[in-house]
């Protein structure tokens, strides 16, 4: 597992990488994602997003939320 954190232009970004196991469970209906990008978006709105990328070997998870002390 990776996880990483910085500042960008306007915001920071967090991206969460795990790796993705050989005999990996079938995926299932993605509540908890679905969960996560409705408080982001409740929060942050169009300000904010959740990018998920699975490749053959990981997992991706990028959070990018806005600076909220910008004016």
């Amino acid at each position: 597992m990776r996880l990483s954190g910085r500042r960008v232009p306007g915001g920071v970004e967090i991206e969460i990488e795990n790796p993705v196991p050989e005999n990996a469970p079938v995926p299932r209906n993605g509540h908890a994602l679905d969960n996560v990008r409705r408080r982001i978006a409740y929060h942050f709105g169009a300000r904010a997003n959740l990018e998920t990328i699975v490749d053959e070997d990981r997992y991706v998870v990028i959070v990018r939320l806005p600076d909220t002390n910008a004016s």
